[in-house]
């Protein structure tokens, strides 16, 4: 235990003294050289990209080489100015970026007057060739056009290769991504960088809250070879990032809805001679976004509303004066709001918040009885702020903050008002059914912070190249409660499905099942610190990514009940899983261009750092590192 708190105090320590981490996987950048009629470097160039839509801007300044970046950018259209006295004014419009992407955008100036200009117009085609990163993004003219299987976020991302999507009616909306085959668990996703995990299903039922689809700007999926600033997966990395308000005000409304009549009665309803249940859904809502203040602050609120009645039957073949119809009713509210603000030319923060709230009622399963209706009470939220800051003319900095919430549970009516378990009438266990009221009584309260800070600097032509360096730390604790009154009703087992009657002694229950003395809540905390570097190094047409991450959790629990032996100090125990992992690798990116035939090819030569899926047919492995964590 004293090596744990030791472990602890060394990841604050780490987080106080240096920069933290949190993924800067929302921004796009772009980066190039300044030549020029001769193909001459032109140091002292300034480059100013300026996002069309809200006037937000970043600005550098060409390096001795004529190289330069402009990071942390929000992905979406932009005009690239590129200015130096004695020269034409450059100037690119509908430079289109994407989430996590880097685009190259060479500039070369004319000799001419001041008032003299050069404009390219025209949307522009993103290719990366600096990523070895396999993955794909989805914009939203792909989020507009392409019908989405109930506008549901998750059958968006998965028209993507090799993602398939599993789906679960265990509650709304939980679909979970299968990613080359592996595991449905084994997924990350985030929200405009910051964490959006379930961390006690994991990926089994997607992210922690559902981003409603019209609230979405764009999603960016990684399946296999992402860098070092990523972790925590064994599968895919999906970011999703909302929309921003804009200059000019905007906004949708949108509705749909299904009515009783176009569904028909389910197999045992038309078999039985049952009364047909109720099924239909409603959804509407809408966005709306613009300036507070032009070219400065933004704000972006969305509205999701979803009435979703499900019909459902069952029959008791033994008992057919129980058979019934039931209509289940899902009432949602998804909220989203948003807020940018650009400070001064180097500073800009943003703040986003979202939550959903969809309780379900009358639920029923076909080994239930009427009796046995239950309640999910499901609320999931997750709020997230980030301040961006740009130093000199080479160096970015970004702080995050993040917050998620989860409280879930499926217990009878009258628990969810308040009445204790130990007041609820019994469970009557029959031989192939339940009669009465629910028995469980167990809720879920998930709650994760997260903080960090990510920093990167643009180092040109050192060490036979331009550099791209990046370094953090992370830092995360989560909170998992789990109250539980499940049993404490009583529970009667029978060895038949008879009714009950005095006089026949078959009838009688034959076990009580009851949960004493009281009901139990275990706390699980877990620390994690993650810290990383890599550097992206670059020499004409050749890329070279290296790597390192370093990953620790600590969960130590507090259980009454543990086994005499294992605590020690109290009750309190360290749980077995505790991992410790490092890993490092490197890759090289290629890019080679014909002109003849206007086309470019990547090929990318490297494995992941802590993945190893079979290579494409593009890519032939020259070095790779490898990861082998090992556990105490």
């Amino acid at each position: 235990m004293r090596r744990s708190s030791v472990l602890v105090a060394v990841a604050l320590l780490t987080l106080a003294v240096g920069p933290a981490f949190a993924q800067q996987s929302q921004f796009s950048s772009v980066q190039g050289r300044v030549t020029d009629e001769s193909g001459a470097a032109l140091p002292g160039v300034t480059v100013v990209a300026t996002h069309q839509e809200t006037g937000i801007f970043r600005q550098v300044v060409s390096n001795a080489d004529g190289s330069y970046q402009v990071p942390g950018l929000v992905p979406g259209p932009y005009r690239v100015i590129a200015d130096l006295s004695g020269f034409k004014k450059y100037e690119h419009s509908d430079l289109v970026l994407l989430i996590g992407n880097t685009s190259t955008l060479d500039i070369t100036l004319k000799v001419g007057g001041v008032e003299e200009s050069i404009t390219v117009t025209g949307e522009s085609p993103v290719v990366d060739v600096t990523s070895k990163q396999i993955g794909g993004n989805i914009a939203r003219a792909e989020l507009e056009s392409v019908p989405i299987a109930n506008k549901d976020w998750m059958f968006a991302v998965a028209v993507l290769p090799g993602i398939q999507i599993q789906s679960s009616s265990a509650s709304f909306a939980c679909e979970s991504l299968i990613v080359g085959g592996g595991s449905n668990r084994s997924g990350n996703f985030s929200i405009d960088g910051g964490g959006n995990n379930d961390d006690y299903l994991g990926s089994a039922c997607g992210s922690q809250v559902r981003p409603a689809l019209e609230s979405v700007q764009e999603f960016q999926v990684l399946t296999n070879q992402y860098d070092a600033e990523f972790g925590r997966t064994a599968g895919a990395v999906i970011n999703v990032i909302t929309k921003q308000g804009t200059n000019t005000f905007h906004g949708a409304l949108f509705d749909s809805y299904t009515g009783d009549a176009v569904t028909a009665p389910d197999f045992f309803v038309a078999q039985n001679n049952l009364t047909k249940p109720q099924s239909a859904q409603k959804d509407w809502g809408g966005t709306i976004g613009g300036p507070i203040k032009k070219d400065k602050a933004h704000f972006f609120y969305g509205l999701d509303r979803i009435v979703f009645d499900e019909g459902r039957s069952a029959v008791f073949v033994n008992r057919p004066e129980l058979n019934y119809t039931n209509t289940q009713t899902m009432l949602l509210w998804n909220h989203t709001i948003r807020f940018d603000q650009q400070i001064n030319a180097s500073n800009t923060w943003s703040a986003r918040y979202l939550v959903e709230y969809s309780p379900t009622f009358n639920r029923l399963g076909r080994t239930e009885t009427p009796a046995g209706r239950d309640q999910e009470f499901d609320i999931d939220r997750t709020t997230g702020a980030s301040w961006n800051t740009i130093f000199g003319n080479n160096k970015f900095n970004q702080v995050r903050f993040g917050y998620t919430h989860e409280k879930n549970g499926f217990t009878a009516p009258e628990v969810q008002n308040g009445t204790a378990m130990v007041d609820v009438a019994p469970t009557l266990s029959m031989l192939t059914f339940f009669d009465g009221p629910n028995n469980g009584a167990l809720f879920r309260i998930d709650d994760a912070y997260e903080v960090g800070e990510t920093f990167s600097k643009f180092v040109p032509q050192w060490a036979g190249g331009n550099h791209d360096l990046k370094v953090g730390v992370m830092y995360i604790h989560s909170g998992i409660s789990l109250p539980d009154q499940t049993d404490m009703n009583g529970r009667f087992s029978f060895p038949s499905d008879r009714a009950f009657d005095p006089r026949v002694p078959s009838t009688y229950p034959e076990r009580l099942f009851i949960r004493v003395p009281a009901p139990s809540d275990i706390y699980m905390p877990t620390h994690v610190a993650v810290g990383f570097v890599q550097d992206k190094w670059q020499r004409q047409n050749l890329t070279l990514n290296l790597g390192a991450r370093y990953d620790i959790e600590i969960s130590p629990i507090d259980n009454a009940s543990t086994r005499r032996g294992l605590a020690s100090r109290g009750n309190r125990v360290a749980a077995p899983r505790r991992s410790f992992g490092v890993a490092t690798g490197f890759s090289t990116t290629r890019s080679r261009f014909r002109p003849s035939r206007r086309l470019s090819r990547r090929a990318s030569t490297a494995r992941p750092f802590w993945r190893r899926f079979p290579t494409t047919r593009r890519t032939r492995v020259r070095a790779a590192g490898c990861c082998r964590p090992t556990r105490c």
